[in-house]
């Protein structure tokens, strides 16, 4: 219990800071992004070659503004974890269509990550699954870390000798038990990237551990994995070297 608790409070310092560190980056960013943007409505294009290289210009501005709101919207999910303390709160319970929940956050995920990549990211959504009480918040929270961890993992240059095309797969599913007459809601996270380290994959979700050798900070699925828990479901990791499933199972609880 110490040890959690030191592990909270050294999570909240890391995003108390992060949140603060964000502020002028970002507005930064977000200046030089309309800059570029009215630049390129100036540029004229005399030739094909001009053409094409405005139209990059243009498109890259594009991407970063996605990044920018991405970012921005991250940070008002750390100003949630600062001001309202979510790991140690009840969820807040709300009527939603599941599914419908899920395709607005992967059609917001393909928009702002997916063409930057070029990634395939496709959904399997079992129809049965209708309103459900659930948090909305927690949920997003959950299934942006896995799509940002799946992103990463797929990412071409992550390894140059696959040629197979980068695919995220986000997948639901009804769990009756047979026994009880209560169900289960497991939604999936399945990417073909490189795979986790099997020496890695049961620290996966402690904080400040990453599945990978770079700097990354590795808190996003420690966030997972204590969000599910207030759920009171539970994460599990198949990991190959065919790539990775990140399957969460909760209560499914009708309206």
């Amino acid at each position: 219990m110490k040890a959690m608790r030191e592990n909270e409070c050294r999570l909240y310092s890391f995003i108390r800071d992060l949140d603060h560190s964000l502020g002028s980056p970002l507005n930064s960013l977000l200046s030089s992004q309309e800059r570029i943007v009215e630049f390129s409505k100036c540029l004229q294009a005399s030739d094909r070659d001009s053409a094409l290289k405005i139209k990059t210009i243009q498109k890259r501005a594009v991407n970063i503004g996605n990044n920018i709101a991405r970012i921005e919207r991250y940070r008002r999910r750390l100003e949630d974890f600062i001001n309202i303390g979510y790991l140690n709160k009840a969820l807040v319970f709300k009527c939603v269509k599941i599914n419908d929940l899920i395709v607005e956050i992967t059609e917001r995920f393909i928009q702002e990550a997916a063409p930057e990549y070029f990634v395939d990211l496709r959904r399997d959504l079992d129809p049965s699954l209708t309103t459900a009480r659930l948090d909305p918040v927690a949920l997003e929270i959950i299934l942006e870390n896995l799509l940002d961890n799946a992103l990463y993992a797929v990412q071409p240059c992550r390894d140059e000798n696959r040629t197979e095309k980068p695919r995220i797969v986000v997948k639901t599913r009804l769990k009756k038990n047979l026994l009880r007459s209560a169900s289960k809601i497991e939604i999936s996270v399945i990417d073909n990237g490189p795979g986790i380290p099997p020496n890695k994959q049961k620290e996966i979700f402690k904080p400040f551990v990453s599945g990978t050798s770079n700097h990354k900070q590795g808190i996003g699925l420690y966030l997972v994995d204590m969000l599910v828990n207030l759920y009171n479901g539970k994460i599990e990791l198949i990991s190959t070297s065919n790539g990775s499933n990140f399957s969460f199972v909760i209560p499914y609880v009708k309206k």
